[in-house]
């Protein structure tokens, strides 16, 4: 299962319900990033191209 989480309130992450995925979300809390989980379908995906280099910054920040 795949769910969308808002970051800092302007940046969405699709993650997996994993141990990886929790992870990753542990991480960037402990980094003192903000993790909302939303209700938002995972298509069709408006993320542009900001927010996607945002999305990639955030997953590369964290080492995993």
């Amino acid at each position: 299962m795949k769910t969308v989480f808002l970051v800092d309130g302007k940046t969405r992450l699709i993650l997996c319900m994993t141990a990886w995925g929790e992870m990753v979300r542990e991480k960037l809390v402990s980094m003192g990033h903000k993790i909302v989980p939303t209700n938002e379908t995972l298509e069709p995906d408006t993320r542009d191209v900001a927010e996607l280099a945002r999305r990639d910054a955030l997953l590369d920040s964290t080492g995993m």
